[in-house]
């Protein structure tokens, strides 16, 4: 037997039945047989027969808990007729008896046939639709069936508005049916899919045609994608919805969905993330809201996922230090755009706090770390250095920190400004009057002896890791209790650098908020370069000079009444605190560049 699909006479053929629809009955259509009765929209040479069988595919029927003790019998056609309605969208589930071709010729088009579905001489289907500018027949794929076993079949049917080419994505037993003459999806842009285009322009399918002989039951025809019934999962724990929407063969969880993925496509499922993408888990957005932090990323597991969990650390998280799973998280799903997002209270701690997105089920995935520091001062000027990288999509080279994403404006006030010196030019950015951006803006400094004039820095102005940047704050504290601020970013690993040019002067601080930093692994540093460490107190002046780095300390002694002055060299104290700034003023009689190694 075998199925046509005509759209007032568009085809589909599977080795016991041929669609076709004419206006009848309202969609949606099920029948199951058991009432023994055809409805009058049957014409042809179909009856009801007492055949009572077992549909045994985790994919599930599509009449769940039909009593399956009768079905449709066909000796030569018979022809079913549905409402044409408008929908774009269009579903037909059926259970059909495998019956083979007597020889191995597939029957000929006739006609205007859309698709065609049959049976060949071994067992296997075969899908007749277009290609390209002809029409071909295309082996869905090697599995046999035996004659007399039950098959389910979903026909998930896309028409165009302008009653053009329609597109049908095959469904077996749960599985998409893939081959290098399928599309990806029902917008045909991309070869090697589940979807296929049909053999001629038509419009929507209004009649089904079964010919041959076998038999048909739970027959199902509905307007709409989201009809299918039944479920379960794969023997490997992938959704069978899954599967169809992304078209992918049940056989090839544990494969690549392409060349490009990330992941397999089960790794893919138990991320939550499209199995065609080369991004994998990914955190690529923050955001402040009260007392709550809120990270994006680019997995979806439903509305209310709880397959996910938020680790966090003071160090950086790594196999031997997973993190410790954070409490009281909201998760919510975005279907449309494939995104979660996690909202969880601000750690109290005044540090660095290293999180990452994990997904718990199956394959266990994590994404990348995204670092959160506290900053609780009382200084009206602090230097900052630039912790992280900037959030985004691209893993493999993640980009530079924009001078405007780095501290965010939660507690901050109206008027406050960051400065940044690049070794030639000040840059400013002043927070806007209702405090929820950077903007690029000149400011005049008149506080000081001679006015200092900061030009506007550029929009997309970044900092490299290490680079330092002033804030300047209005009010830094609330009735004497200092107000924390808050920086954060892509953590990608301890190991980084900075170029300060020959005859340069760099504002730098060092961005690992939980180590010191050693003036030593700067390399190479000139005679003469200098180190200026700033602070409350009096700067320290450090000096590169006989190949080592040391400041001048002055001791003040009482001798014979008189207080002397000695000035000793220091070179076993070089480092610089977690998070401090410094200037670094390269030599001018150097033409060579120093690496600083964070």
């Amino acid at each position: 037997m075998r199925i046509e699909m005509k759209s007032f006479a568009c085809v589909a053929a599977v080795c016991c039945a041929s669609l076709s629809l004419c206006a009848v009955d309202a969609l949606p259509v099920s029948e199951d047989f058991e009432s023994g009765t055809l409805a009058s929209a049957w014409t042809g040479d179909g009856s009801i027969s007492n055949v009572a069988h077992t549909y045994t595919s985790n994919f599930g029927s599509p009449m769940p808990g039909s009593a399956n003790a009768k079905v449709l019998w066909v000796e030569g056609s018979a022809k079913r007729t549905y409402d044409d309605s408008n929908s774009q969208r269009r579903t037909m589930d059926l259970l059909v008896l495998a019956e083979t071709l007597p020889d191995d010729d597939l029957p000929a088009a006739e006609g205007d046939e859309q698709f065609r579905l049959a049976f060949d001489s071994d067992g296997c289907l075969n899908l007749f639709h277009g290609y390209n500018d002809t029409s071909r027949w295309t082996k869905l794929s090697e599995t046999a069936y035996p004659g007399g076993t039950w098959v389910r079949v979903t026909f998930k049917l896309e028409y165009p508005e302008n009653d053009g080419r329609a597109m049908c994505q095959v469904v077996v037993d749960g599985s998409p049916c893939v081959t290098e003459y399928g599309y990806r999806d029902a917008s045909a842009a991309t070869s090697g899919g589940s979807w296929y285009k049909a053999a001629a322009n038509g419009r929507k399918l209004s009649s089904v045609d079964f010919l041959g002989v076998g038999g048909v039951d739970e027959l199902v025809f509905a307007d709409s994608t989201a009809t299918i019934q039944g479920g379960g999962q794969a023997t490997n724990g992938v959704d069978y919805a899954w599967l169809i929407d992304n078209g992918i063969a049940a056989a090839d969880v544990d494969a690549k969905a392409s060349n490009t993925s990330a992941y397999t496509a089960k790794q893919s499922f138990d991320a939550g993330v499209d199995p065609y993408s080369s991004t994998p888990l990914y955190v690529t957005n923050a955001t402040f809201s009260g007392e709550n932090l809120t990270l994006t990323f680019n997995g979806y597991k439903g509305d209310a996922p709880t397959s996910y969990e938020l680790k966090a650390s003071t160090l950086p998280i790594t196999a031997s230090n997973p993190g410790t799973a954070l409490a009281n998280v909201t998760f919510a799903g975005d279907k449309a755009g494939n995104t979660t997002a996690a909202t969880v209270a601000i750690p109290s701690e005044n540090s660095v706090t290293y999180i990452q997105v994990v997904a718990t089920s199956g394959s266990v995935a994590a994404t990348n770390q995204f670092g959160l520091l506290k900053v609780t001062s009382a200084s009206t000027n602090t230097i900052i250095a630039a912790p992280w990288v900037a959030l985004g999509a691209n893993v493999e080279n993640p980009a530079a920190m924009n001078v405007a994403k780095l501290v965010k404006t939660t507690n901050l006030t109206a008027g406050d400004q960051l400065i940044l010196f690049d070794g030639t030019d000040y840059s400013s950015w002043v927070l806007n009057a209702e405090r929820t951006a950077w903007e690029a803006q000149n400011v005049m400094d008149t506080s000081k002896p001679d006015v200092v004039r900061y030009p506007a820095g550029a929009a997309n102005a970044t900092l490299a890791r290490g680079q330092g940047i002033w804030l300047v704050r209005k009010n830094p504290t609330d009735g004497g209790t200092p107000i924390p601020f808050y920086l954060y970013g892509q953590y990608t690993s301890a190991q980084a650098s900075t170029t300060v040019a020959a005859g340069k002067t760099m504002l730098l601080a060092n961005p690992n908020p939980g180590a010191s930093f050693n003036l030593n692994s700067i390399t190479p540093a000139d005679s003469d370069d200098k180190v200026i460490v700033t602070g409350s107190a009096m700067p320290k002046v450090y000096t590169y000079s006989d190949s080592a780095w040391g400041y001048d300390k002055t001791t003040v002694t009482e001798s014979h009444g008189e207080t002397v002055q000695t000035k000793t060299r220091v070179t076993n104290e070089n480092d610089i605190g977690a998070g401090s700034g410094f200037w670094y003023k390269k030599s001018g009689t150097s033409s060579n560049a120093t690496t600083v190694n964070w």
